[in-house]
């Protein structure tokens, strides 16, 4: 890929994040229900199963920190924080590789592969443990 095609790639990345950081500001917070804005739920698994997804909190727990409110965000996805985090410093280092042309960081490819499915497979696991949790407690989330 070249210089300006992959300047490009991180200067769509950075766009997607601003929009998601802005979203995650001017949405109001989430009300008793869990809903934004009153409106329904879009996750297809909750939707078939009633049960949580792993991802299932994680637009309320953006919404929340956006708000500043850092206990509501834990409440509603416990990891919220540090996906927010980790998009953070995506959008730090894609920012800057767009408009200076250079990186603030380089990881090797293979770090990069590991550290990515490693937080895949922690998200899945933390969503399998939600599951369970609320089966055993008879809880509806």
């Amino acid at each position: 890929m070249s210089n300006s095609s992959s300047r490009a790639s991180a200067g769509v990345v950075w766009i997607i994040l601003s929009v998601l950081f802005a979203a995650s500001a001017f949405l109001p917070l989430p009300g008793k229900d869990g809903s934004i804005a009153h409106l329904p739920s879009l996750c297809p698994f909750y939707t078939l199963t009633g049960l949580p997804c792993p991802g299932c909190g994680l637009t309320r727990s953006f919404v929340s920190l956006g708000h500043g409110q850092w206990e509501t965000s834990l409440h509603w996805h416990p990891l919220g924080w540090l996906i927010a985090l980790t998009l953070f410093s995506l959008w730090l280092r894609n920012g800057a590789y767009w408009l200076r042309g250079t990186l603030l960081w380089s990881l090797p490819l293979r770090a990069t592969s590991v550290l990515t499915w490693a937080g895949v497979a922690g998200l899945l696991a933390f969503g399998a443990a939600r599951i369970g949790w609320l089966t055993v407690h008879h809880l509806h989330f």
